[in-house]
């Protein structure tokens, strides 16, 4: 059952132990997804490719070199705009979700019209874009 209108954006780097049990958790659930490599050298990119081979989604996939972990901060960003939703959930590399927290996710995501109402913009993890100048 997919959730839709939210993202799930991932940044790895040298995930490969925790990856495939992440990717797992999430498969079938949403409709697109954002991921980032930066710089692994331990075979994530394979993963990465595996699972996007395997699961019926639209992928927006960047592999990056290495570079600092300021820099990598601003990739996040990049990523958020990546994912062309309004909502997006950002899951590192080495966060595995159960079926059950995913499917109450489904329930609330169903009911966000209360959430909209309340004027709240975070969700279990789940945060709303909010542009300051939408000529940035």
């Amino acid at each position: 059952m997919k959730i839709n209108n939210i993202v799930p954006v991932i940044l790895v780097r040298n995930d490969c132990f925790w990856l495939p049990y992440v990717l797992e958790s999430v498969r079938g659930r949403f409709n697109r997804y954002v991921l980032y490599d930066i710089g692994s050298n331990d075979g994530t990119d394979k993963i990465i490719d595996w699972f996007v081979n395997t699961e019926n989604a639209e992928f927006f996939v960047r592999k990056l070199p290495d570079c600092p972990p300021i820099i990598q901060g601003a990739f996040r960003n990049s990523m958020i705009a990546e994912a062309k939703s309004d909502w997006y959930l950002i899951l590192d590399g080495d966060e595995i979700y159960s079926p059950t927290n995913l499917d109450n996710l489904k329930i609330w995501w169903d009911q966000r019209t209360l959430l909209e109402k309340s004027g709240s913009i975070f969700l279990y993890g789940v945060f709303k874009r909010i542009e300051v100048d939408k000529g940035l």
